[in-house]
């Protein structure tokens, strides 16, 4: 909040509401599901909770960075959606497929938590 020089109810409220539209607490639940067989799929794991919430800050501080000064976390986001439409888009296609299937694995979870790396964007 104070390296953007925002309130930090809006900024909490940005991290969160983010979290909720592309479902990354869902994602995060399932990767907590991942079956463990050794020390190496913990590691894993790990890393991909991880990652999950550096992309979840990243594309928060980007937006704090990108959008046009407001007191509403909505249309912050509502903003850099609209500037990063393909990779929100394709992002919620993936996580709705997803959730179709009775079970995940590694490699359908690394992907897309790779993929929300893609989200940063831009915002015009």
């Amino acid at each position: 909040a104070r390296q953007h020089d925002r309130e930090i109810l809006l900024v909490a409220a940005l991290y969160f509401n983010l979290g909720k539209t592309l479902q990354f607490h869902w994602l995060r639940e399932q990767i907590g599901l991942l079956k463990i067989h050794t020390h190496w799929h913990d590691l894993a794991r790990t890393r991909l909770g991880d990652m999950l919430n550096n992309h979840q800050r990243e594309i928060t501080a980007h937006i704090l960075r990108c959008t046009k000064p407001t007191k509403s976390a909505k249309k912050m986001i509502d903003q850099w959606q609209e500037a990063n439409l393909y990779a929100v888009e394709r992002h919620a296609e993936i996580v709705a497929e997803f959730r179709a299937r009775s079970s995940l694995d590694f490699a359908m979870l690394s992907m897309v938590v790779a993929g929300a790396e893609t989200m940063r964007g831009s915002v015009s």
